[in-house]
């Protein structure tokens, strides 16, 4: 599927959003009736007796909205109709705006204003159901604007995992069904803005769409660095399209969207300046079924992020129908300064020993900062970099788990620091009936600091149990460091240390072109395949003693060699020196074509070197 395809599909799953700050056509008749007394019919305006709120910027308005939301869900429903102003409002630790079923509060746009009293302290949400846990069926809020005013609330102390009754929600929701955030502007300061965390409760059908979420960091004297998300679901059947997230990156934002949600889509959404884009978790509730899975992440893009998209099975909850589709995605690992950084990748380690079925990763772009000179081993605070945690596209499992049924094709992948596409890390489980083809992988391996290069390659594979995995016709082009002369070198694949009952890993087809510098680099390709499994390179490996012949595709031009003077013998110790991993190899036939002997000059045309592999 194409770019092209994709928006489309997603245009058809969008349909008509409202544009942001324009009011629905429905919403034509509020304005007449807004002078109404009460507002009239169904409609219920605050600033019309007996509710008579201010919206001066100045008047708690508090219990004014909450009378109005009141007496329209007394009558059954209806709209809380929020004139232009600025309604402050009081909340605290037992108050706050009060969400009941089928109750709409409308405004006109971000000039229809909710905004916290100065020095509100710490105090549970701005919109709630009372209690929180109470069932809220039919609840919207449209064409408003609110603002928990960071910088006039100086007393609050906000910390990751404090009680919910403290967390300065914008708004926290545990039990509902049919949900609706539309065109609201969130300029938020707590652990979460939008909280619709419905673990261990009944929660479904919510729809956030063209919303705008501003973060702001709030006052903590204990935490600072205090965690936080703009969007927080738990819940089934989420609609999450067409928003905006914004950060400085100074402010630490930490998470844009995550979702532990079954049947999900997330698409057509801007992040900018947060250290994680999506994070989408297996639903820890649900049995293994088809239900704990089947998230569409799509043409979203993500901007100055650390991490770009991740997908989490939790332990003990496998992740199913996972599809990550034509997203674009740019990473600036040196501004976020975190010891890790990635484009897209499966989260492993603790707390995520899940196993995953069907994930599809297909036709992104991840693009990340280039390092500066010899490149950053570690962080500015001396954490060192994450080896296994610095790739464009991870597909990691923890130990014991199992990856089956994924695929990571058509993808474009810039300036990875270490690995292009990782694929296993120590300790892993298994990858099972995986492909991995048709990726452009340029300049990966592009931090050069001496203590990682083992890990720069385009594609890297270790200690994880292979059976049934492809990689195929991936192409990897090393265009050179900023000096103009010297490329950066790293491996076209590498694929080290298997465990233990690994078999039918295919490598075969997968192509590198190095415009500058010198074929120096071993292990820049080779293609090696068993005759009796059709193809199928199977561990143990090669037996000692073995005739194999070796095909490489090599597309370049060779200016020198610190191995050989020949370029022939360059190329065949990098052969000979990519099977030490492998095993003991007493003879390689090597068949080249358009070599001359000597060194190739700088002018000379790019050559190929045509390779056929099969094991004697």
């Amino acid at each position: 599927m194409n770019r092209r395809d994709l928006a489309r599909r997603t245009a058809a799953l969008v349909g008509m959003a409202a544009t942001p700050g324009t009011p629905p056509a429905q919403w034509a008749s509020v304005a007449a009736l807004q002078a109404e007394p009460g507002g009239g019919a169904s409609v219920y305006n605050v600033k019309a007796p007996p509710f008579s709120a201010l919206g001066d910027g100045a008047s708690d308005d508090l219990v004014a909205i909450n009378a109005a939301i009141e007496a329209c869900a007394a009558a059954g429903g209806g709209t809380v109709y929020f004139p232009p102003g600025t309604y402050v409002v009081g909340v605290g630790p037992t108050a706050w705006i009060v969400a009941r079923s089928n109750v709409t509060l409308q405004g006109v746009g971000a000039a229809s204003r909710i905004q916290v009293k100065d020095d509100a302290g710490n105090y549970p949400a701005v919109v709630s159901p009372a209690p929180h846990d109470a069932f809220v069926s039919g609840f919207t809020m449209r064409d408003l604007a609110v603002d928990q005013n960071a910088a006039g609330n100086t007393t609050s102390d906000i910390q990751s995992g404090m009680p919910a009754a403290f967390a300065l929600f914008g708004a926290y929701f545990l039990t509902f069904d049919d949900l609706v955030f539309d065109n609201v502007v969130w300029t938020y300061v707590g652990g979460n803005c939008l909280m619709c965390n419905g673990d261990g409760t009944g929660a479904e059908n919510l729809r956030i769409t063209a919303c705008r979420f501003a973060f702001v960091r709030g006052a903590s004297a204990t935490q600072p660095d205090y965690d936080n998300s703009a969007i927080y679901v738990v819940a089934k059947n989420a609609f999450v399209s067409t928003n905006r997230f914004t950060a400085l990156l100074g402010e630490r934002a930490r998470g844009a969207i995550e979702i532990h949600a079954p049947l999900a889509v997330v698409t057509a959404n801007i992040v900018d300046g947060f250290e994680a884009g999506v994070h989408v978790v297996s639903e820890t509730n649900a049995a293994d079924s088809l239900d704990t899975g089947s998230v569409l992440v799509a043409v979203n893009t993500i901007r100055n992020a650390s991490l770009g998209i991740t997908v989490q099975a939790s332990t003990g909850f496998p992740l199913r129908n996972v599809g990550v589709l034509g997203n674009l995605i740019t990473i600036d690992q040196i501004a976020h300064d975190r010891p890790y950084c990635g484009g897209i990748l499966t989260a492993a380690g603790t707390g995520a020993e899940g196993n995953y079925r069907d994930i599809t990763i297909s036709d992104n772009t991840v693009r990340f900062a280039y390092e500066l000179d010899a490149g950053r081993i570690q962080t500015t605070d001396g954490q060192d970099l994450a080896e296994y945690l610095n790739a464009g596209i991870s597909i990691l499992c923890a130990a014991g788990s199992i990856v089956q049924g994924f695929q990571v094709v058509h993808n474009q992948i810039e300036a990875a620091p270490f690995m292009g596409i990782l694929l296993g890390a120590p300790g892993g489980g298994m990858l099972r009936a995986g492909l991995v083809k048709d990726n452009v992988l340029i300049n990966p391996g592009q931090n050069v600091g001496a203590t990682f290069q083992g890990y720069r390659a385009a594609i890297f594979g270790q200690a994880v149990v292979f059976d049934g995995v492809t990689v195929e016709q991936n192409h990897h082009h090393d265009t050179g460091r900023a000096d103009g002369t010297t490329p950066y070198g790293s491996d076209l694949w590498s694929f080290t240390d298997p465990a233990a009952g690994s078999e039918r890993l295919i490598v075969r087809d997968n192509r590198s072109r190095v415009r500058v510098g010198s074929l120096a680099q071993p292990a820049w390709g080779p293609t090696v395949q068993r005759d009796e499994a059709q193809g199928m390179l199977a561990w143990p490996p090669i037996p000692a003693g073995a005739t194999v012949e070796v095909t490489m595709a090599v597309r370049g031009v060779v200016v020198g060699d610190a191995v050989a003077a020949n370029p022939r013998d360059a190329l065949e110790a990098g052969i000979l020196k990519a099977y030490e991993r492998v095993a003991a190899v007493d003879t390689v036939a090597i068949g080249l074509a358009n070599l001359s002997a000597g060194p190739i000059t700088p002018a000379a045309q790019p050559w190929d070197v045509a390779v056929r592999t099969r094991q004697g």
